[in-house]
């Protein structure tokens, strides 16, 4: 029997803590500006551990056409 571990690291946006995001509006008697700073930095971590096998049969069953159950 095989076993695959592995580990895995994410990163979205390593170098910057925050999108900003700017916008203006004028008016006739109003100038109104908007900011927004939007949190995009993360950073994650994932274990995945395989073990045993899947093995599925071809072939004619008994249950006449219905989907077949993995035999591990």
């Amino acid at each position: 029997m095989r076993q695959n571990p592995s580990v895995g690291i994410t990163m979205a946006n390593p170098f910057n803590k925050y999108l900003s995001q700017r916008s203006t509006s004028y008016g006739e008697s109003f100038h109104q500006v908007n900011v927004k700073d939007i949190p995009v930095q993360s950073f994650g971590i994932s274990f995945n551990y395989k073990f045993g096998k899947l093995e599925f049969k071809k072939g004619e069953s008994d249950n006449h056409g219905e989907p077949q159950e993995p035999t591990i």
